[in-house]
């Protein structure tokens, strides 16, 4: 656990009782790839810090499955609305390949919070960090070409691009499958 708090360091120093809560309010979870971490329509109660693995978040539509975000190592990540506001979630948690994992209970967050201000300060960091990503994503998907959004992914995301299907780099890309085939072949 002592990457996660040299981590969590690098937002803001930690107390030594900081430190002991932390690691008493952890859990290390192994999962395998393709277990479902959450559900649609359930309450995310849970946040994750990828130790080793990756993770994706996407939403079921009518005919498809479409990627909203991808973990790799070091990344924390939940369903955000629905742990914020303890409420179903609209999107599925899913390990794209073998992961270890490190869950903190959203009780247990907010019992940090309550208790630790630095923990109040590294919330509020990541949490802005999450918007700045969020806020790029946006962009990228309305104003960038398909190539552009390519590019984007491979300068972020470099060892997904053989561990993962095509087909879910596409739907996170928001294209066709076939339309990122041609993008590669002139890339």
């Amino acid at each position: 656990m002592d990457d996660f708090i040299a981590e969590l360091k690098k937002y803001y120093p930690l107390k030594k009782d900081t430190i002991s809560l932390i690691k008493e309010s952890l859990t290390v979870k192994n999962v395998s790839k393709n277990d479902i971490l959450l559900q649609k329509n359930k309450i995310s109660t849970e946040l994750f810090w990828v130790k080793r693995g990756t993770l994706r978040g996407y939403i079921e539509t009518d005919t498809n499955l479409v990627t909203t975000w991808f973990a790799i190592d070091h990344d924390m990540v939940t369903s955000v609305t629905s742990f914020i506001l303890q409420q179903p979630s609209k999107e599925c948690i899913e390990a794209i390949e073998d992961s270890e994992l490190y869950i903190i209970s959203y009780t247990n967050l907010q019992k940090l919070y309550s208790t630790f201000l630095e923990m109040n300060v590294i919330g509020r960091l990541l949490t802005e960090q999450y918007y700045i990503n969020l806020e790029q994503r946006a962009f990228l998907l309305q104003y960038a070409t398909a190539k552009e959004r390519y590019e984007a992914f491979i300068e972020r995301y470099p060892q997904l691009l053989l561990k993962i299907p095509l087909g879910i780099i596409a739907s996170f890309l928001g294209i066709t499958q076939s339309s990122l085939s041609r993008i590669r072949k002139t890339w």
